[in-house]
């Protein structure tokens, strides 16, 4: 069995050497099975980044739908861009979060079966990140998978055990026993219709759990929301033409659902069915350290699968097939009593006229709570997906609707910025 070292310096035989921990780093990978997909779960680790300040700079999302131990064990050490992906080739990582069971409970395989198999994969985890995170089995539910339930806390008890006995490495976290009824059934309001995956609300607790923690254990690294930003292409590297929000030059088009101010640059349209938003500008609250103002967006009247649409022109380099690579997304945002019932997701990108995410999407699934307010930083510097020739590109936030609803509050954002 490999057992992570406790420092730099040395370690028992078969142990793993670790990078010096004298400072963290912001690099963070997400790996893990489908409930670290873009489909099932991974926005739970976008708000739990967003919601302790954006201190963690994601750079790697290495989730596999279908996996298990069996799949992970070996391939943990291909190439974060190969297919399969694993965590080999990025640079060393500050930390990893890491979910994975929920198949193997599925395929009722105890726990004593796999150890072997799952510790020998958390020790090759520590010889890639300086901690790792191994977040929660989510109970099982429904028809197809209730009666491997029990499953799921055998194998959490024993990750629970695993990170005790080797807390400078790793951390266990428990972003899913409020999932459980009192009988520790699976409470379905968390999940997805097939009651195997997380659904919005179940994404969205789950990342303020894990936020909690993050807050605390990243407190030294600075937030990455940029105040004054002046080398925007071709000075600098920068390709939002106005991160600082300035004038009110903005436009409306679409379903003419758009009106009020929008800061320059920025195009607003939403789809032909009666979704309304009214935009505004708001200056810093008095004694904000940061002078730029925000951008609102009053969701006055959505419904389901309505969308609102906000997009500016990018300015930058040509467009390649390969270029750009590997764009760093920053943006501040806030909510503002914020029905997240209502809506299906919002989410920050750069995308090609053919479809490539030059910037990939830094979505927030939304869902079951109401009157939220949260400020937050979502930040993330993940390869392109697509290899096509773009003609064009737009910067974008996106907003889909869950359900109807008139005046469900607000969401501000500032210092959208795109570097590479």
């Amino acid at each position: 069995m490999l057992i992570p070292a406790n420092d730099a310096y040395g370690c028992e035989t078969g142990g793993i050497i670790l990078a010096g921990r004298s400072s963290l780093k912001p690099e963070t990978a997400i790996g893990g099975d489908s409930i670290s997909t873009e489909l099932y779960g991974l926005s739970s680790a976008y708000w739990a980044s967003a919601l302790s300040g954006g201190r963690c700079n994601i750079i790697a999302q290495s989730g596999r739908g279908g996996t298990g131990i069996s799949d992970w064990v070996g391939a943990v050490d291909n190439n974060y861009l190969a297919s399969p992906p694993g965590l080999n080739g990025l640079p060393p990582l500050g930390r990893i979060f890491f979910r994975l069971g929920t198949n193997d409970c599925w395929a009722d395989r105890s726990w004593t079966s796999l150890q072997t198999n799952y510790e020998t994969l958390y020790g090759k985890l520590a010889g890639y990140a300086d901690h790792v995170y191994l977040l929660s089995i989510p109970p099982m539910g429904g028809a197809t998978y209730a009666a491997f339930n029990y499953r799921t806390v055998e194998y959490n008890a024993a990750i629970e055990a695993y990170c005790a006995a080797h807390p400078s490495n790793f951390t266990f976290v428990d972003d899913t026993s409020f999932m459980r009824n009192g009988d520790g059934t699976q409470n379905p309001a968390y999940f997805h219709t097939d009651r195997l995956h997380l659904g919005g609300g179940g994404m969205y607790y789950a990342g303020a759990a894990l936020a909690a923690i993050l807050a605390v254990d990243l407190v030294s690294l600075p937030r990455p929301v940029e105040r004054v930003v002046s080398d925007t292409y071709p000075a600098g590297n920068q390709w939002h033409g106005n991160p600082l929000n300035v004038g009110t030059g903005g436009t409306f088009a679409g379903g003419s659902g758009g009106s009020g101010q929008l800061a320059n640059g920025w195009l607003l349209s939403t789809d032909f069915s009666g979704t309304t938003v009214s935009c505004s500008k708001v200056n810093a609250d008095v004694g904000d350290s940061n002078p730029t103002p925000w951008q609102r967006l009053s969701l006055t009247s959505v419904h389901l699968n309505g969308s609102i649409t906000l997009e500016s022109v990018p300015v930058g380099r040509t467009l390649t097939s390969s270029a750009p690579s590997d764009l760093e997304g920053v943006v501040e945002f806030r909510l503002n009593n914020l029905d997240l019932t209502k809506l299906q997701y919002f989410e920050f990108l750069m995308e090609a006229n053919t479809g490539d995410l030059l910037l990939r999407r830094m979505r927030l699934d939304t869902g079951m709570a109401s009157g939220v307010n949260h400020t937050g930083v979502l930040r993330h510097k993940v390869h392109r997906s697509g290899s096509n020739t773009p003609a064009s590109a737009k910067i974008k936030l996106f907003i889909l609707g869950a359900a109807s609803g008139s005046n469900i509050g607000s969401i501000d954002f500032r210092n959208f910025t795109v570097r590479g």
